[in-house]
């Protein structure tokens, strides 16, 4: 009877899968038990799309309960197939009276009918079976092409989807052992995060199941069990005893040696930077193409989207295959970084993905340091990251998360590229020899544990002073615990006074908000160090040899000068987490330093920072635009990326938001001189300035960025070498070299050429996108020929005609499908790219709504471009008028574009103003020569 009762109270449960009250739900697992093993079985029918297993959890129980709690999603158990016994007494067996679920917390509760024992070992045997979905969480199909379409079955478990595959302890500080068994049809094969240790066969009356078992895992958190079910083909190496092997389908496998070079190498470099050796003996890459993120960094058997490390000869540029090479040391440093000392919760996940943000850097500077990777970090992480990290978007690093959504949101902004930014900081404080003894100490104390952000800043406390430099300076850790627990990032304000002899710098901190009148008091920890021009050789822009201050809270610090600097320049290498601002007077003497022939006497690094916070803070309204724009001319000196990159950020910024005011002719001519003089220098070695010492993989990541550009607004040079270039190539036959392809199928869509040239691409792009196979071999260059389209193209007939072929299906357009991600893409680009481009994306919309819906581009994933881009009331107007027709919710886009308006209504008179002045200058320029050209003329008679 009782059996008959709980099942009925399971089945009502399951069916009707009620939901509790939020604010009574809890969403963490009680502490009553711990696992410490599982012991798990399961078979997995790739043909009927099906799995199902049974699974024994080893547990101890911290205090007496009647009730265990296991997470479980849309997995079906019958109460009938639990048990639960006495590790010690085979005899005490417990029943399961019922089940109870709760939707909310995911949690599922076995109500026993007598308690369990504390301080005592149980074992929790359960059965359980689930569809096999092709949604790329738990356990689900991926499909791939060769020749045919084909099926893999693999998992993905990070941060909480290792519930859909079976039940279990879904917490990361919840380690365990894992021993797995995994059943298939023997014409696939098994792979997880270990070896296989031996192999069995059954029959039935559909043929042969091939039954793998691995050897026993070393402890480790759920999220990081991983397996497949595929008949792909393997590359290996094998190194001091270690396997290390790249699987991937038979038409990709070969194209996968550039990644197990690289691997090999990172994980040999990782060993030596941690002090660790790789816990296990073997590493296997697996390459996916359906893959809900980039990678991830499972034990042992790491997996790829295929496009991020698959490198066919000659089909990759040069920046694709950077970052083939960040992202395996990224996912490797995680090995120790995540793996083996894992966050205790959610609430730290950036000490997991901090890590390996940053120290992937440093790892692809040891093993290929010609790409110069490291320095890259501030335009390629730091930088970006900065424009997010402002409030209301942001948090703080450390928080509170509870729920299955939240964590699905955890892997953000703030989890990578702000925590990254911030343990670099500490780094350079630090130095970089003391900082690694810090974090080997903090590895060392919780290797096959799990730590909180608290563990971290206690190894770094007691490692400090052992660099004397440090002594002076408030408690690292202090430092560290400000930056992780409050959102955003501050302002470091410099204003000098100069008297007869001295000079005397007043320093503050305000934290740093996108508008000036919503400013708010910072409470940072800021450690700060500075340079003068008169002591700006090389030695003295290393922070590691430099003078440290610091500042904290609203108090104002003074520091005296026995000099009179030309001036002075904060944060070396824009190693500090921080904006640095100063007066204008400093500001206009560092203008005149950058725009003269000795520019380079400032770090690269600091260019790049100067025309970042210059830019930012005048955006932000801190500044008058007249810095950046006065900053920007010395661009034309520019050689180096990171300057270049942030140069063209600022520029592409005034280009596309300013291009319906009376000024913006002659503010394009001006730009486009500068992005041609760059463009010459980087390309042309006849060029005095031509950059020969830059290594060669080097000057082709400058190359690729400034020549896009370049071809993207017009610069003279590039558009006449794309105009000559192009007339080599028949697309649909031959194209371009990948590294050039980019810039010149963007600077064929200029000028006169345009038309017929716009058509060879739309040809070009019906030859690559004929099918599903097709479509993902070319998704690179499928990419580049739609971001020409959409970025490059000013004719609104072309523009018009693409959205009509990628949206309406024209019979001129036979080809599947372009992506909802291409096509989102697309739309975009246009939204950004100017304000007719904004106004023909409205007037698409209006006409063509459902379509483009139909297309996996709901409004909603656009909405934040526009909120980004408008800046005029009449669009705003359109913006309202498109919500009401179709019952879109456009209410979080309009408080941002109402203060777009209020920007641009104050920002572009100070644009104009600096206009109108630079022009008069030119004008008395023009009218001096001609004066003197015409005396000339005069004594020469």
């Amino acid at each position: 009877m009782r059996q008959f009762y709980s099942s009925v109270i399971y089945l009502f449960i399951i069916f009707t899968s009620p939901l509790t009250n939020g604010q009574n739900t809890n969403y963490r697992l009680s502490d009553a038990v711990t696992p410490s093993a599982y012991d798990l079985f399961i078979q997995v029918d790739i043909g009927f799309y099906s799995f199902n297993g049974n699974v024994t959890i080893d547990i101890h129980v911290n205090k007496p309960t009647s009730t265990i709690e296991l997470h479980n999603v849309n997995l079906t158990i019958s109460n009938s197939s639990i048990f639960v016994k006495s590790v010690d007494d085979d005899e005490v067996k417990f029943e399961s009276v019922y089940l109870i679920y709760n939707n909310e917390s995911e949690i599922m509760t076995i109500v026993l009918e007598k308690p369990l024992t504390a301080n005592t070992n149980y074992t929790i045997t359960l059965a359980f079976s689930g569809r096999i979905e092709y949604d790329m969480k738990g356990l689900y199909m991926s499909s791939y092409y060769d020749k045919n379409i084909k099926y893999i079955a693999t998992t993905f478990s990070a941060a909480a989807y290792a519930r859909k595959i079976f039940p279990c302890f879904d917490e990361p500080h919840l380690k365990a052992k894992f021993r797995l068994r995994i059943s298939c049809r023997d014409n696939f094969f098994a792979l997880a995060n270990t070896k296989v240790v031996n192999i069995q066969y059954e029959d039935d009356l559909f043929g042969t199941w091939a039954i793998r078992e691995f050897e026993e895992t070393i402890p480790m958190s759920i999220y990081l069990l991983a397996f497949t079910v595929s008949d792909f083909k393997n590359i290996t190496s094998i190194d001091e005893g270690r396997e290390f092997s790249v699987y991937a389908s038979s038409k990709e496998y070969t194209n996968m040696q550039f990644a197990l070079d690289v691997g090999k190498n990172a994980l040999k470099a990782l060993e030596e930077y941690t002090g660790f050796p790789y816990a296990l003996d073997k590493m296997d890459f697996i390459a996916i193409d359906d893959f809900l993120y980039g990678a991830m960094e499972n034990w042992g058997l790491i997996s790829y989207k295929t496009s991020r490390i698959v490198n066919p000869e000659g089909k990759r540029n040069r920046k694709k295959i950077q970052s083939i090479i960040t992202i395996i040391t990224h996912e490797l440093v995680h090995q120790w970084f995540g793996n083996l000392v894992t966050c205790e919760f959610w609430d730290y996940v950036w000490l997991n993905e901090g890590f390996a943000s940053y120290i992937e850097y440093i790892i692809a500077e040891k093993i290929l340091p010609d790409y110069r990777i490291l320095e890259q970090f501030t335009i390629e992480d730091m930088h970006p990251v900065m424009l997010n990290d402002v409030k209301p978007k942001t948090h703080p690093m450390t928080r509170v998360v509870l729920t299955p959504e939240e964590i699905t949101k955890i892997y953000d902004f703030v989890a990578y590229p702000k925590a990254a930014s911030v343990i670099r900081m500490i780094e350079h404080i630090m130095t970089p020899g003391v900082f690694q003894r810090a974090i080997q100490l903090y590895l060392s104390e919780r290797k096959f544990n799990s730590a909180t952000d608290e563990h971290l800043y206690s190894a770094i406390n007691r490692t400090q002073y052992i660099h004397t430099g440090l002594v002076n300076l408030p408690s690292i850790a202090e430092v560290f615990r400000s930056f992780a627990h409050n959102a955003g990032f501050p302002i470091l304000n410099v204003n000098l006074t100069k008297d007869k002899n001295t000079t005397t710098m007043h320093i503050s901190q305000e934290l740093f908000s996108p508008f000036i009148n919503e400013t708010e008091s910072s409470d940072f920890f800021i450690v700060f160090n500075y340079v003068t021009a008169q002591r700006a050789s090389a030695e003295y822009w290393k922070p590691e040899k430099s003078e440290w201050f610091w500042i904290h809270n609203q108090s104002e610090i003074v520091i005296q000068l026995e000099a009179k600097p030309e001036w002075v320049i904060f944060n070396l290498q824009q190693t500090g987490y921080y904006r640095v601002n100063y007066d204008y007077d400093n500001w206009n003497a560092i203008i005149n330093s950058l725009d003269s022939p000795a520019f380079h006497i400032i770090h690269p690094l600091n260019r790049a920072q100067l025309l970042d916070d210059s830019f930012n803070l005048a955006k932000a309204g801190y500044l008058d635009f007249s810095v950046i724009l006065n900053m920007l001319k010395y661009l034309k000196r520019e050689y180096e990326l990171m300057p270049i990159t942030a140069g063209f950020k600022a520029i592409e910024f005034l280009l596309t938001r300013f291009d319906n005011q009376p000024f913006y002719s002659d503010l394009l001519q001006m730009m486009r001189e500068i992005i041609d003089e760059i463009y010459m220098r980087v390309n042309y070695p006849s060029h005095p300035e031509y950059p020969r010492a830059f290594s060669e993989n080097y000057h082709e990541i400058l190359k690729l960025k400034v020549n896009l550009f370049a071809c993207r607004f017009g610069a003279p040079s590039c558009i006449k070498d794309a105009r000559t270039q192009m007339f080599l190539y028949e697309l649909t036959i031959k194209q371009p070299d990948v590294n050039s392809r980019p810039h010149l199928y963007c600077g064929g869509l200029h000028e006169d050429l345009a038309p017929s040239f716009w058509t060879q691409l739309k040809l070009r792009l019906v030859d690559i996108t004929t099918s599903n196979e097709v479509y993902r071999d070319n998704q690179e260059e499928i990419s580049e020929i739609l971001f020409a389209m959409s970025s490059c193209d000013s004719d609104v007939g072309r523009v018009e005609r693409l959205l009509t072929d990628i949206f309406n299906k024209s019979q001129s357009f036979p080809y599947e499908s372009i992506s909802g991600d291409d096509a989102t893409a697309v739309i975009t680009n246009l939204i950004r790219a100017s304000s007719q481009h904004r106004e023909l994306i409205m007037d698409f919309y209006y006409e063509h709504y459902f379509e483009i819906v139909n297309n996996t581009v709901p409004f909603s994933s656009i909405l934040s471009a526009f909120a980004e881009a408008i800046n005029t009331e009449e669009q705003l107007e359109r913006l309202k008028e498109l919500g009401i027709k179709f019952d879109i919710d456009v209410d979080s886009a309009i408080a941002e574009i109402e203060r777009n308006i209020q920007w641009s209504t104050k920002k572009v008179p100070e644009i104009a103003h600096w206009h109108a002045n630079n022009n008069a200058n030119a004008i008395k320029f023009h009218i001096s020569l001609l004066i003197f050209f015409s005396f000339l003329m005069f004594i020469m008679q």
